[in-house]
């Protein structure tokens, strides 16, 4: 495997800024998705209020109602496990780097000719 030393690196900070952008990207479809489901909710709900509704009807929509609810039930806690996942790796990750900066401060490097034999 060979890599190509002239692609340049990015700094951490702008690595940093990159998974961030991600993650936004990410809430936004999740938020999206979420709205066009409670938007399907919000009309269903309408239709089974409404008094030309023959009940035959009803029944289907209120069928159709439990679908959705369910699928975005079962979709959320979906989002939540992921992000929820994401934060618990940057934590760990953090507690991680912190441990290894104690560590590092535990080692002390002395001159060789300051010591005593």
């Amino acid at each position: 495997m060979t890599s190509n030393s002239s692609v340049p690196k990015k700094p951490l900070s702008q690595k940093r800024v990159d998974l961030l952008g991600a993650l936004l990207q990410e809430a936004l479809l999740t938020g999206r998705r979420h709205l066009h489901q409670f938007s399907q909710l919000t009309s269903l709900a309408r239709a089974v209020e409404s008094a030309d509704t023959p009940a035959i009807d009803r029944v289907r929509f209120l069928t159709l109602l439990r679908e959705i609810a369910a699928d975005a039930e079962a979709q959320a806690q979906l989002d939540v496990d992921m992000f929820a996942g994401l934060l618990g790796g940057r934590m760990m990750k953090r507690k991680v780097e912190q441990e290894e900066a104690h560590q590092r401060k535990d080692v002390f490097v002395v001159d060789t000719n300051s010591t005593r034999h």
